[in-house]
């Protein structure tokens, strides 16, 4: 699977097949993000593999491993997405409109 710019892009998919994979991802996490997911896991069965019940009696989970950027949440509060996928679709949907809106001019 190949890069692609962001113009070659744009001339490729729809902004509405966009939106759906932008949702699909937040569902189902697509690409690096997914990897460090899985190293998250393999990291976490590999530290309770080796933990010491007794200096640690709670077992390792997959968020102590998962590489965490951007702003730091603490652990008490959930993380919250910025837009829900409809908002994510209206917003592309918009721009769509006007990049088509000013190539008709």
């Amino acid at each position: 699977m190949g890069h692609r710019s962001v113009a070659e892009a744009q001339r490729l998919i729809s902004s509405r097949e966009f939106a759906e994979w932008m949702a699909y991802d937040l569902i189902d996490p697509i690409g690096e993000r997914r990897g460090d997911l899985q190293a998250a896991m393999i990291c976490t069965t590999l530290a309770n593999i080796h933990r010491d019940p007794a200096q640690k009696s709670e077992p390792y989970q997959v968020e102590d491993f998962v590489l965490k950027f951007g702003p730091v949440f603490d652990e008490e509060e959930e993380f919250q997405p910025r837009h829900s996928p409809d908002e994510i679709y209206a917003g592309i949907r918009t721009w769509a409109l006007m990049k088509r809106n000013r190539g008709a001019a």
